[in-house]
């Protein structure tokens, strides 16, 4: 039921009060209290209509963009700022390119007036802000995404969880795998395979591995959850499954995985199924015997993980990286989540951790393509933003690494 005029009064009383009153309350929003604003707002285009709802709007912008957090933003977005100004300043002209070069100099009130104007009259021009931001803290973002004033606000609050969790670790945490991730692949005969952006990312990686002079591959994957992606992997690698190993914390996930590995060997060959067990084992990557035991499965030549890294603070990734990168492989390829989710650190580029261990980037692709614009893009209030993930991958260059 829509609110009436003296409470929607009363509600706009309370958010000058609050954003008045900073720094002392502002100081303790998180991202999540955040979103209360923007069912206000829909109420209130609901009650009011556009043209009171979007100079509200700017005005509690004002009242939260302090002196302080406007230099935060203008200072960590600077990356973010100059992709942004480039698309808006690229051929075709779109009735966006105003509103992005307003953010991008600080005027984000202007912005936002400008933005209320324009998303009811959008031309084709604006699918020039569907392209990814490739660096910085967007990483992964499409550049429509970050077109809302609000969101840089709500990009300086603090997460409600800063670090990466160890709930990981819970043994009854997600070990139940979805009927996808068991099902086999298997096709009838002349049917067309159905690929998923995880098949074309793991195509990518083939013919990135295969132009580097690689033409077969040892692969250890690492943190296999329940083996979803064992069959892409040997599929596009083209990988024997004897040469195939992995581990998982997880013993529940461990012994999923060796079915969908034994899954692709003939059911006549029991000896073969048999030896595939032992290639996937059971290792929290954190122990004291973790090098010995990765060790034991060497040589290997490409170390693949998916969302693995991510869940290591700083300094346990060092060590990890230490422990992976010991083992010499000539590649290491990192699918690593490009935003916060619960139990993970949002890493977009991975390249400063691995150069430390002797590795260089040598390609990286997105699982996602950019969101498509539409008038439905949220530019009063940040929404969930869309999580993507970067394959990244790296090479040795002490020249030291096992060869097949």
């Amino acid at each position: 039921m829509a609110d009436s005029s003296l409470e929607i009064e009363a509600k706009i009383s309370s958010l000058r009060a609050l954003f008045r009153n900073r720094p002392a309350t502002i100081d303790n929003v998180v991202r999540d209290s955040f979103y209360s604003l923007a069912a206000f707002f829909s109420d209130l285009l609901e009650d009011t209509g556009p043209d009171r709802t979007k100079t509200l709007a700017a005005m509690v912008l004002d009242w939260m963009m302090s002196p302080q957090w406007r230099s935060a933003i203008m200072t960590s977005r600077a990356e973010t700022f100059g992709h942004l100004l480039r698309i808006a300043q690229a051929e075709p002209r779109s009735v966006l390119d105003q509103p992005a070069i307003d953010i991008c100099a600080g005027r984000f009130s202007a912005a936002l007036l400008d933005l209320a104007e324009k998303t009811d009259h959008l031309d084709e021009n604006t699918r020039k802000f569907e392209e990814i931001i490739p660096t910085g803290p967007e990483t992964g973002l499409a550049a429509w995404q970050i077109l809302n004033p609000f969101y840089y606000i709500w990009s300086v609050l603090e997460p409600n969880e800063r670090k990466a969790t160890e709930r990981w670790r819970d043994p009854f945490f997600d070990n139940h795998p979805s009927p996808q991730q068991t099902e086999t692949d298997e096709q009838e005969p002349g049917q067309e395979a159905d690929f998923q952006p995880i098949d074309t990312l793991m195509s990518w990686l083939g013919d990135l591995l295969r132009s580097h002079g690689s033409s077969s591959f040892r692969v250890l994957e690492c943190g296999m959850g329940h083996g979803h992606l064992v069959r892409p992997l040997i599929r596009h690698l083209k990988v024997a499954p004897k040469d195939f190993f992995g581990f998982d914390l997880h013993g529940t996930r461990v012994s999923v995985s060796r079915d969908v590995l034994a899954s692709l060997v003939a059911e006549s060959d029991d000896n073969e199924r048999v030896a595939l067990a032992d290639q996937i084992f059971v290792l929290d990557i954190m122990s004291d015997n973790a090098a010995s035991v990765i060790a034991g499965h060497k040589p290997v030549d490409v170390i693949f993980s998916s969302s693995f890294t991510n869940v290591f603070e700083d300094t346990q990734l060092h060590h990890v990286l230490s422990i992976l990168a010991g083992i010499s492989p000539r590649f290491i390829a990192d699918l690593s989540v490009t935003t916060s989710w619960g139990y993970c650190v949002g890493r977009p580029d991975m390249s400063a951790h691995y150069q430390q261990h002797g590795y260089r980037s040598v390609g990286s692709r997105f699982e996602q393509k950019p969101l498509p614009f539409s008038n439905g893009s949220a530019l009063w209030l940040p929404q969930r933003y869309w999580a993507n993930r970067n394959l990244q991958v790296f090479e040795n260059t002490r020249g030291t690494f096992c060869n097949v």
